[in-house]
């Protein structure tokens, strides 16, 4: 038995002897933009439909709001649905479709130094969306 286990081991060959190699080939990767942010269009006719409170507006909201205006309702406002948002709170309705300088939402992040604070280009997106009637 030894002598067979001998034989096996010295003489037998393995799978990597046995198969030719492979070849080698180049790999074509072309190289793209990292993509950017989405840019504000100029006009109410440029604005994606697809921009929509379910599609963008929710989720900004909800992370940038949402801790005093979610379910807690700081100044009578909540902006967890979009129709809460339409109605308002204290001051007035947050969103005013067609009108941004009448919405609140507007209004306050225009002040600055709101504990949710918009970025520039997110509040002209925002902008943007209530002048095409925030859909």
């Amino acid at each position: 038995m030894g002598l067979g286990l001998f034989g096996f081991v010295t003489f037998e060959q393995t799978a990597i002897e046995t198969v030719p190699p492979g070849e080698s080939v180049m790999v074509f990767l072309p190289l793209t933009p990292t993509p950017g942010s989405t840019p504000v269009p100029s006009s109410t006719s440029d604005w994606p439909p697809s921009f929509s409170w379910e599609s963008r507006f929710a989720g900004l909201f909800r992370d940038r709001c949402s801790a005093c205006h979610g379910f807690t309702t700081a100044g009578g406002l909540s902006m967890a649905t979009y129709d809460l948002a339409l109605e308002g709170g204290n001051s007035g309705p947050a969103i005013v479709p067609r009108d941004p300088e009448a919405s609140m939402l507007v209004v306050i992040q225009k002040l600055g130094n709101h504990p949710g604070q918009l970025s520039p280009q997110e509040l002209e997106e925002v902008m943007a969306w209530i002048e095409s009637g925030a859909p």
